[in-house]
């Protein structure tokens, strides 16, 4: 079931006492709710994955489709008996076989090799034969939602979120957390802004930076 952006909108503007769009119209709404997909991207990129097969090109230097925004697996050929690809680090492959890039091309890849310095980026071995299918688990960029006419209200919100619909709390604490930051000279406003940024992390699973420190003493 898919969240609407509607409905969150609705949400937020009726939390907000604000339902005909005077102080938070629904078009600033929409974009904060825009601003929640990739923010929610990038601490849960898991909201996002997607399994697809991707043909490879010829060679060992291969490229993540245009949709990826971060690889989380290379885990089989797309074909044939779909043999199990691992993850390598290039340095061990370079230290027990320095010519394999110059290996005979093949249509079943055993390893890949990702460095997040180049995120878009990976490498197969053996190198592979051009159009070689693998299946490649990734987190897709969300959809962006069309944005309504300035000034107008909940009503003309129009498309769906990409993320989950477990999410939609998260998304309406996130959009909450952007309108009352828009007035955070006042500290009641700072204060419910804080609180509502909480509550989204809380919702999408998302650690605090006290959190994690807590987590890391634990350990």
């Amino acid at each position: 079931m898919s969240i609407t952006a509607q409905s969150v909108v609705k949400r937020a503007a009726s939390i907000l006492k604000d339902k005909t769009g005077v102080r938070w119209p629904a078009d600033e709404l929409v974009e904060w709710l825009i601003d929640f997909e990739r923010e929610l991207a990038v601490f849960r990129p898991d909201a996002y994955a997607v399994v697809e097969s991707v043909a490879l090109v010829a060679g060992f230097q291969q490229s993540l489709p245009a949709t990826c925004a971060r690889l989380i697996d290379i885990p089989s050929n797309g074909s044939g008996t779909r043999l199990p690809i691992s993850k390598v680090e290039r340095a061990e492959l370079d230290a027990s076989a320095p010519g394999w890039r110059a290996m005979t091309a093949s249509a079943v890849i055993k390893h890949f090799m990702h460095d997040t310095r180049t995120p878009l980026k990976f490498e197969v071995y053996p190198p592979a034969v051009a159009t070689t299918p693998v299946d490649v688990e990734f987190s897709k960029y969300p959809t962006p939602l069309t944005v309504p006419a300035p000034g107008s209200d909940y009503s003309s919100v129009t498309g769906n979120l990409t993320a989950p619909d477990l999410y939609a709390n998260a998304a309406v604490d996130y959009v909450l957390y952007r309108a009352f930051s828009k007035d955070s000279e006042l500290t009641v406003n700072a204060d419910r802004a804080a609180r509502a940024y909480k509550a989204f992390a809380l919702a999408a699973g998302i650690k605090m930076p006290r959190e994690r420190a807590d987590a890391t003493k634990a350990e």
